[in-house]
């Protein structure tokens, strides 16, 4: 913006607008964190602005880089927040891409995929223990992104998604419903609060009716696992419930 400001328009350079997001912190902290802002003013105030800007010169938004600086960055001085290789930074960064997405941002990269972690800390998707050892996946992240990745792939067609919630509540599940590239429809939930249960209800278009939905959830205890498949009855209507920190797939089985 400062360079719109001036005069000097460097669109015509660029095949694609992108930013970084780092500093955002969970909606659900009541109270204000200096360097934070909530993830909801990120995406209304910023993201939204962007996506907006890239869209009007028909150029994609990418977020090249991300994730959470809020738990774990011992440069802020001594914090009691879980570490940024945590799995609750996971969630937090899975909430933020699904959120994003229905913002209209059209990918995403975290920092990073494989660093030492003598070098930056357990950032890494995939890491070694030992300069000996082989590369294995990073016990707490990698299974959140892992998932997030398998039901999104590269050109996914993102779908309408509004979450409903009732006035004065903080909505502890946020969605994305996708179509692949080969025509298969998923929906990604993530319950991204601490503590209780959420019990949520699906509601999906006419044309899903009579669908087998494969369920996996990912959460502090199951990193992976396959859960009872779930069928889409004439009302259109599921009811789940959905544990605190956790990421639930549903995937159109063929």
């Amino acid at each position: 913006m400062d360079f719109l400001a001036r005069g000097a328009d460097p669109s015509a350079s660029l095949a694609a607008w992108d930013m970084h997001a780092y500093f955002h912190q969970p909606d659900w902290m009541p109270e204000p964190t200096e360097d934070f802002v909530s993830t909801h003013a990120l995406l209304r105030h910023t993201i939204r602005r962007w996506v907006d800007f890239a869209g009007q010169q028909k150029k994609p938004f990418f977020i090249t880089e991300m994730g959470t600086f809020f738990f774990g960055r011992p440069f802020w001085g001594q914090r009691d927040y879980e570490t940024a290789g945590s799995h609750t930074a996971a969630i937090h960064d899975a909430q933020f891409i699904v959120r994003a997405m229905n913002e209209g941002v059209d990918g995403f990269l975290r920092w990073a995929l494989c660093v030492d972690p003598a070098v930056d800390g357990r950032w890494s998707l995939i890491e070694w223990p030992s300069p000996e050892s082989a590369i294995l996946p990073s016990p707490n992240i990698f299974s959140a992104y892992r998932a997030l990745m398998r039901a999104i792939p590269p050109r996914s067609t993102v779908l309408d998604c509004k979450a409903l919630f009732s006035d004065g509540l903080v909505p502890r599940v946020h969605g994305a419903a996708v179509v692949t590239p080969e025509g298969s429809r998923r929906i990604v939930l993530v319950h991204d609060c601490p503590g209780r249960n959420s019990d949520v209800l699906v509601r999906v278009p006419r044309e899903w009716s009579g669908l087998m939905l494969r369920r996996t959830v990912v959460d502090e205890m199951r990193k992976g696992t396959e859960l009872d498949p779930l069928r889409i009855p004439d009302s259109l209507e599921i009811e789940l419930m959905i544990t605190p920190h956790s990421i639930t797939v549903l995937e159109e089985k063929p």
